[in-house]
């Protein structure tokens, strides 16, 4: 029983293998000599699988982080977003939709009341506004260094995407 199961093992294992190291002209000969051997038989289950799994993660549809219908979903105008408070200073956004998109998004206000605070916005904004036109939502990376501007820019704007929804 012990022995059996280590050989299966071992055929998935080589199988696996040969669906990451078979061209594709020795993959169609598996499928030749699949009746008559049953280790290649093993190996051509295990290269269809993989094959099948990669034509499904490569497709169009699942690379893109956000289809088109999520991106369209925005009223045009402008929308000011609610004054968000960290220790260091408020931030407030003005948010631009044009063609159901967001097309620019400004700092009213942010953190500035000392010389660090100021350095640290001056850096931090501009990288938050070019996160949101890529990704068209509030769901953003916080910039690495400014955690609490990022984290008051995201609830400024999320108040005013909730505005600016269809």
């Amino acid at each position: 029983m012990k022995k059996s199961l280590l050989i299966i093992s071992a055929v998935a294992i080589l199988g696996i293998l040969a669906a990451y190291t078979v061209p594709l002209t020795a993959k169609n000969n598996l499928t030749t000599n699949a009746t008559t051997n049953p280790v290649s038989t093993a190996a051509t289950i295990a290269t269809n699988a993989a094959t099948t799994q990669s034509a499904a993660s490569s497709s169009p549809a699942s690379s893109m982080p956000h289809s088109t219908s999520m991106m369209s979903t925005y009223k045009d105008g402008s929308y000011t977003g609610s004054s968000a408070s960290n220790q260091f200073g408020d931030v407030q956004i003005k948010l631009t939709i044009s063609g159901g998109k967001i097309t620019d998004i400004a700092a009213l206000s942010y953190p500035s009341a000392d010389r660090r605070s100021l350095q640290i916005s001056q850096y931090a904004i501009p990288q938050l506004k070019q996160e949101v036109l890529v990704a068209q939502s509030a769901g953003i990376d916080s910039i690495s260094g400014a955690s609490y501007t990022s984290q008051s820019y995201v609830e400024s704007l999320q108040s005013a995407i909730n505005q600016a929804k269809a």
